[in-house]
């Protein structure tokens, strides 16, 4: 999934600009976009090819990309901002399992 981070990154028109103003966040984002492009193609697909249920993955990230992408274009903050707290919550769940 990281390759699809990153080549959405790098054909994005003002990368070089948002790479400048990033926060800290993105540039760790950033540099493992950057990890996985440095990766061994023939490798690196191989991977891909044969990680069990990475079809699954994959189709989840864009859904929850969709999802993402919904609520940031209607620029609804508090939709964003209770994904957030949502996302913490589950984060919080998996770390005490």
């Amino acid at each position: 999934m990281m390759n699809f981070v990153c080549d959405t990154l790098l054909d994005y028109p003002n990368f070089h600009e948002t790479k400048r103003t990033a926060g800290t966040s993105y540039k760790l984002l950033l540099a493992l976009t950057e990890t996985v492009v440095s990766q061994d193609p023939e490798f690196y697909a191989s991977l891909q090819m044969h990680l069990p249920n990475v079809e699954n993955v994959e189709d989840l990230f864009c859904e929850k990309s969709k999802e993402w992408l919904k609520a940031v274009k209607q620029k609804d903050k508090s939709t964003v901002a209770e994904m957030m707290k949502l996302l913490k919550a589950k984060l919080e769940k998996v770390k005490t399992v």
